[in-house]
Formats: C-alpha cells, structure tokens, sequence
C-alpha cells in the first residue's frame, strides 16, 4: 500500500521475516478467523503446516490504553497450538489522536521492524509489524505470553519482580549511554522532536479534565504540583535534555513486562519510546507501578542496583547525585502520562478509572516525597 510502513532500507528484518497484512480491520470485530488466515499462512513458521483453527478472544478494555488487543490461539494442521496478540489502534478515538498526534504508532511499528533486535532486552517475536498511516491504522501481531507472569498494575508488583525489571533497565540505559542511534534511525524521538511541541499545550489543557475526573480520589491538596508543573513544562523538557540521554521505554509498567518460570523477563509495548534521561523509567516503574509504602521501603535499594548495574557495563561517570537529580525531573516529566492519558482515557470502563486513580495517587506522593517541584523555580 503506497506510503504505508515499515521503511527497513538498512536494517535487515529480524527473523522470522515479517509478513505484510491482507487489509488493517478498523476494529477488534474485524480481526476474523478468515483475516488471521489469510494474513499469516504466508508467514515462514505456517507455510509448510497451516492454520487449521482460530479461536479468538478480545484481551479486554482498559488494559492497553492506547491499543485494542485479540489474543488468538492458533491450531494447526500437525496439532502443533501456538498463542498470538493482535494489536490494533486505541478503540477510544481519544486516545487513538493522542497516539496520532505523538507518533506512538509509528514508533512502535519501526522498532519491531528494525531496532528490536539491538535492544538487550528479550522483546515478543513478531509476525507482523504494519502501519496505514493515510487511514491511521495499525497491526501488530505479535508472540502471546500466556504461561508467563504480568502484575497487576493496580494491585502493584511486588519486591522480587521490580528487582528483576530494574537490572534490565541497566542493561538498555548502558547500550546507548549518552549515545542514542537517532542517526541510524531517525524516527527515534527526542524530548525536543517536533511530535511534542504540544506537549506543554496539551498538557494545560488537560490538567483541569484530569482533576474534574480524578482529583476527589486523592489526598487534599495533593494535585496541586500537577498545575505548577503545567507552566513549566517546556522548561522541564528543556532541562532533560541538558542530562545524559538514553533509549527509554517510557512505559514501564508492569503490565508490559512478562516474567518467564525460569527467571526469563520480556518487555512488550514499544509505543511512547523515545529518548530521555537515565532515571526515566526507573521513576515510572517506581513511581507508578508499587504501593507508596513498598516504593519508599525499596527505593534506595533500587537506585543502588540500577547504578550498580551501569557500573557493571562501564558507566563509571553517573553518580547517586545524578540519578537523584534525574529522578526528581523524571517525576516530573513522566506526570504527562497520567495528565494526557487520565484526561483522554474511557473512565466508563471501571478498570481504566481505577488505573488511573491509581497511578494518580502513586506519583503526586513520589513526587511530594522527591519535592520534585522545588526543582522547577532552578530550570
């Protein structure tokens, strides 16, 4: 289809070689038993022991935000069963323009056609990895992961499972220490790209939709920091990139990170990857994704491994002095994730509403803790 993508002139496909859909359905009802056929028989792993069954379950609303998900369990003609995740757009048309306006698509489709493999993270194989961006849709069809563990992010991961997720986190921060590949791919963003010269616009506008929402469900007086962060967002954007600069999932939540029964760990979507500080998934992860009370038991804790780790793969010149600083603006940062998807997001569905409270009360504590906010008046 003319203009459509991935664009992998000079990166060679990961293997197993990915495979072009028929057509890009408009929504989970068009994700039929036919259309999974029809799209991956031509894939290397069923041309010689083809689909004989389909069964299709939708994975639910509110638990990708800014996708729709299918999972399909898949019988084949040997009896050989495999479990696969089709990932369409939002299924909210607010939050479908807020991934259009920021390119999360496109970021996600073109790091699983051609960053994936140098990331040093296990990442889902991938069937295919296809976006129309003259209709705005999307396909990704992708490894399922249904014998592994994925918390709850509501409920919070535990001590054990944050452990393991911030070792990883050390392992992509030292790949593209200070170095990002934004030359070798260059649909890479940055803090400055031009996808979020309207971060600080929309952020304002958003604030006051996500407190009508939400602001009843925390602490008095605690919101607060979301409007003082709300002037100053720009400046925020522009002291990121005076730091050191790394790859950042800039989504790390628990409920995209797979935990394996002998210790293997996978991270699935890819969407909000950009460039950032070190610290900005560690804050989120932290911040967003544990109980306050767990966060501020293991925190120090946490930190220590994540620098620790750096060491380890030679990253000498970070010290705790720059993680806190990073940290503390990463706090900051990373609240455009809970204004811009709390102020968007269904809370009709009783799940999404709850998440976001929850994150909600989760970071403006961390960010009260860290006073992140006496950071701004310096920036």
């Amino acid at each position: 289809m003319a203009g459509a993508f991935p664009i992998n002139d000079a990166v060679t496909a990961p293997e197993p070689a990915l495979v072009w859909p028929p057509s890009f359905p408009a929504s989970r009802d068009e994700v039929t038993a036919s259309w999974v056929r029809e799209t991956l028989q031509p894939h290397p792993r069923f041309r010689g022991d083809p689909i004989r069954d389909v069964e299709l379950r939708d994975l639910g609303d509110g638990l990708g935000q800014l996708s729709a998900l299918t999972l399909a369990e898949l019988t084949c003609r040997s009896g050989r069963r495999q479990q696969l995740v089709i990932k369409l757009h939002a299924a909210v048309p607010e939050m479908h323009q807020v991934a259009l306006a920021y390119g999360h698509y496109q970021s996600e489709v073109r790091f699983y056609a051609e960053m994936a493999p140098g990331v040093p993270m296990r990442t889902p194989d991938i069937y295919v990895s296809a976006m129309d961006p003259a209709c705005g849709r999307v396909v990704i069809v992708m490894e399922g992961f249904g014998a592994w563990h994925s918390p709850d992010q509501i409920v919070g991961a535990n001590a054990d499972e944050v452990i393991i997720a911030v070792s990883a986190l050390s392992g992509l921060a030292a790949t593209y220490w200070n170095d990002p590949p934004i030359r070798q791919f260059p649909w890479l963003r940055s803090p400055d790209s031009p996808a979020y010269a309207s971060l600080p616009r929309d952020y304002a506008a958003c604030v006051p939709i996500l407190l009508d929402r939400f602001e009843r469900d925390w602490p008095g007086g605690s919101a607060r920091p979301l409007k003082q962060i709300a002037g100053s967002y720009a400046r925020i954007q522009q002291a990121l990139l005076r730091r050191p600069q790394v790859v950042a999932h800039w989504d790390y939540r628990v409920e995209n990170l797979f935990y394996g029964a002998d210790g293997e760990f996978a991270v699935i979507d890819w969407q909000l990857m950009r460039t950032d500080v070190p610290a900005n998934d560690l804050a989120y992860l932290l911040a967003c994704n544990v109980s306050a009370g767990l966060r501020r038991d293991i925190e120090a804790d946490m930190m220590a491994r994540f620098l620790a780790g750096l060491r380890e793969q030679g990253v000498l010149d970070y010290q705790q002095v720059d993680l806190e600083l990073d940290y503390r603006l990463a706090l900051l940062s990373i609240s455009a994730i809970l204004v811009i998807g709390g102020a968007n997001a269904d809370i009709g569905n009783a799940r999404s509403r709850k998440l976001f409270s929850t994150i909600g009360a989760r970071l403006l504590a961390a960010i009260d803790d860290w006073q992140a906010t006496d950071l701004i008046a310096a920036l």
